[in-house]
């Protein structure tokens, strides 16, 4: 029996969609496909007059006539609260003037005030705490943590820095590399003067014919 091998006819080809783990499946788009196309805005038509004038409008700090209403009640309210405003000062002692208190904060923050205000100078901390017997005994003495030594506390403040000592040798010693300090010939010289001296042939020729001498007197006085 022969199994026929021919396809129904079909318009378009079909394709199943894609089988995955997710609740919606994705349609498969072949690439032949072009029915789809993006829409792309429409270019925009402004011109650079227009972009000027709207970024004018943001940042200008006044608007202009026509937007403002057409009343005489409203600015004569703003004058007397800006002449109210005005007439309330407060003194600045770092700038020694009067400055009006709607423009204090502006003030503080110029470099002017900056420059002429004093700042508490930050704390200078010790190495030493009250665990320490001579900063307790300091203290009970009327010393002060901010201030020096001496009766004005302009002295010195902090410490004698120490250094821990290991070894045994005395005060103001110090470990110096050892090194030559003569020549070899000095020393070789120093090392045979403390050799002894071995006596030459005339020495020893001398010494010789002395104590002959010698031995011949004493027989001749044990002959007499």
């Amino acid at each position: 029996m022969e199994r026929s091998t021919s396809t129904p006819p079909s318009s378009s080809p079909t394709v199943p969609p894609l089988r995955t783990g997710l609740s919606r499946p994705v349609a498969f788009v072949p690439s032949s496909d072009n029915t789809r196309s993006l829409s792309l805005p429409p270019p925009s038509t402004s011109s650079g007059d227009d972009i000027a004038n709207l970024y004018r409008s943001i940042v200008s700090s006044t608007s202009s006539p026509s937007s403002e209403p057409a009343t005489t009640s409203i600015p004569i309210a703003e004058d007397s609260n800006a002449s109210s405003s005005s007439s309330s000062t407060t003194f600045c002692a770092e700038c020694n003037k009067q400055i009006p208190e709607s423009t204090m904060k502006e003030h503080i923050q110029t470099v002017a005030h900056m420059v002429s205000a004093e700042y508490m100078r930050s704390v200078d901390f010790l190495t030493l705490n009250q665990s320490n017997v001579g900063f307790r005994m300091m203290q009970t003495q009327g010393w002060q943590y901010e201030e020096g030594l001496g009766a004005l506390g302009e002295g010195r403040r902090h410490p004698v820095a120490t250094v821990l000592k290991k070894d045994r040798s005395g005060i103001g010693h110090k470990h110096e590399p050892k090194r030559v300090t003569h020549l070899s010939r000095d020393i070789e010289q120093n090392f045979k003067k403390e050799l002894p001296q071995q006596p030459s042939g005339k020495q020893l020729a001398r010494k010789a014919r002395r104590e002959s001498k010698q031995r011949v007197a004493m027989l001749k006085y044990m002959n007499e």
